[in-house]
């Protein structure tokens, strides 16, 4: 892993492009979005659990951590191939490859200095293994092979090297 130590600063920082991305999400797939731009479609199970998400914020009594955790997972953690609807699209399957390429550009359309676009990827990728490690607590907790989660999610956790 790329992080020894995260300090709060930081994980604020993840932690708001990750949200950034959620909103987005929410009003192009199922709120007001006008622009030209448009994210890429997601597949149904990924729409279910957005749907879930903006409901679940409906109700006060509904546990809102699990349904952002649960939409933060089916968007963070797949591959293009794993959905007929993303399989034969671009690089740019994902709403989360086209938040880092939005994050990328100034105003003027030129790209921000290195050290922000490595700090843009690296929020995402963090987003991405703290998810995994909340999904694997959640299915470890149901009494699941934590040998077999792990490796069936190695590509995510930046342990493909161990294969």
């Amino acid at each position: 892993m790329p992080w020894k130590s995260v300090s709060d600063k930081t994980i604020r920082d993840y932690l708001l492009m990750l949200h950034k991305l959620i909103y987005n999400c929410y009003r192009c797939y199922l709120g007001q979005w006008n622009t030209p731009y448009s994210y890429p479609p997601l597949h149904e199970s990924q729409l279910l659990r957005l749907k879930e998400l903006s409901n679940g914020l409906a109700d006060p009594n509904a546990p809102h951590l699990d349904l952002f955790h649960r939409f933060c997972f089916a968007i963070l953690a797949h591959k293009r191939h794993e959905y007929p609807s993303s399989k034969d699209l671009s690089w740019f399957f994902s709403p989360v490859n086209c938040a880092i390429v939005l994050c990328s550009v100034t105003q003027n359309g030129a790209l921000v200095k290195a050290s922000n676009l490595s700090h843009n990827i690296a929020g995402f990728m963090y987003s991405m293994c703290a998810c995994i490690a909340y999904q694997i607590k959640v299915e470890y907790d149901s009494s699941i092979d934590i040998f077999k989660w792990v490796f069936r999610h190695v590509f995510y956790l930046g342990l493909d090297f161990f294969i």
